[in-house]
C-alpha cells in the first residue's frame, strides 16, 4: 500500500509540475513579425489590428487574432507585427491621425524565457543523470527490477505470490 500512496503523491507533484509548466510558457510573450507595407494595409484594412502598443524598446501592432503571414522560410502565424524600420513612423503618425487605440506596453525581459527554458533543460538532465546512478547503485530501474522479479521466479527463489506482490509495488513507478 506504501508503494501506491509514493505513486500517487508523484502522479500529484507531476501534475502540478506540468501545469506551472504550461501556465509559465503561456506569459513568454510571442515575439513581433516583421511585414512588408503591402501586408501591413492588407491587415490594417481587414479592421484585424487592435491596437498600437508602445514599449521602452520600440513599439509593435498587436493583432485582435492570429494571423497567417507569409514569409521566406514560409507561413508564420502572429498576434503582433511591426514594420521594417523606414516605415514604423510613417504608419505610427498615419494609425495616430485616423484615432486608432494606443496602450503602454511593458515588455519582459528577453532573458527570463530562454532562462527558464535552460532551467527546465537542467532539471531533465539531473533527473535523467539520477535515473542513471541509481540503476548503477542496483535500485534500478522499474524494468530492470521487473525483470529481476521475473528471473527470480522462474529460478524458483520467490513463490508467484511474492512475485505478484512486488509487481504491483512496481509497476505504478512504469
Amino acid at each position: 500500500m506504501k508503494g501506491q500512496g509514493e505513486s500517487l503523491y508523484f502522479a500529484f507533484a507531476l501534475a502540478f509540475f506540468l501545469f506551472a509548466v504550461v501556465l509559465l510558457l503561456n506569459l513568454i510573450e510571442p515575439t513581433a513579425i516583421p511585414v512588408s507595407e503591402d501586408q501591413y494595409s492588407k491587415i490594417r484594412d481587414t479592421h484585424l489590428i487592435d491596437a498600437l502598443v508602445i514599449c521602452p524598446t520600440g513599439t509593435y501592432w498587436q493583432l485582435k487574432q492570429s494571423v497567417r503571414i507569409q514569409r521566406e522560410g514560409g507561413e508564420e502565424l502572429a498576434e503582433r507585427i511591426v514594420l521594417m524600420d523606414d516605415l514604423q513612423s510613417v504608419a505610427i503618425r498615419t494609425w495616430r491621425d485616423r484615432g486608432g487605440v494606443e496602450i503602454e506596453g511593458q515588455e519582459t525581459s528577453p532573458y527570463w524565457a530562454p532562462l527558464f527554458i535552460a532551467i527546465l533543460l537542467g532539471i531533465g538532465l539531473w533527473h535523467g543523470w539520477s535515473q542513471i546512478q541509481q540503476d548503477f547503485k542496483g535500485g534500478g530501474s522499474p524494468r530492470r527490477r521487473l525483470q529481476e522479479l521475473d528471473d527470480d521466479l522462474k529460478a524458483g527463489r520467490i513463490t508467484e505470490e511474492e512475485f505478484k506482490d512486488r509487481a504491483e509495488r512496481i509497476w505504478p513507478e512504469l
